[in-house]
């Protein structure tokens, strides 16, 4: 739901961004408070991730299927250490296999902890910060501009 969540607060942004220019309204003031509300819904995104992101590493930890590979990975390692112990079965493998195969299951399981947070993580930035900076130009451009010089590549704008 957060990457909908995201594209919404992106959308909403751009679509600011779009009415500024479509209506011509450069008033400084109308930008400001256009860019305040997109900021504070950013701003309430990133606190609500925050929180979700605690959230989820909290149950990602503590997620059945994570702990029961977990669990059958430390069986079967310690199954696999115990059968070396015993005299007349040491000399084969299977205590080797039990011991590997447990190991992978356990990093296995550390493993899809980890991919869910770091997929999850990809979400942290809403994105609306490029819209945010060209609101700031806007209102530089028209609102505090002075003179205006051009060359044939550039142009210049004076405050």
């Amino acid at each position: 739901m957060f990457k909908y969540y995201r594209l919404s607060l992106y959308i909403y942004s751009l679509a600011s961004l779009m009415e500024i220019m479509l209506s011509g309204n450069f008033n400084e003031e109308y930008i400001q408070g256009i860019k305040r509300q997109i900021v504070s819904m950013s701003k309430s995104y990133r606190n609500l991730f925050d929180e979700s992101s605690l959230k989820l590493e909290k149950a990602s930890s503590s997620a059945i299927e994570s702990n029961v590979l977990k669990g059958i990975g430390v069986i079967g390692s310690t199954f696999g250490k115990a059968i070396n112990k015993i005299p007349v079965l040491e000399k084969g493998h299977v205590d080797e296999f039990l011991t590997e195969s447990g190991d992978k299951l356990k990093q296995s399981s550390k493993k899809i902890q980890g991919d869910v947070v770091r997929e999850f993580a990809q979400l942290n930035n809403p994105k609306t910060t490029v819209f945010v900076k060209k609101m700031d130009d806007m209102i530089m451009i028209f609102n505090h501009t002075e003179e205006i010089g051009f060359d044939s590549e550039n142009l210049y704008l004076s405050c």
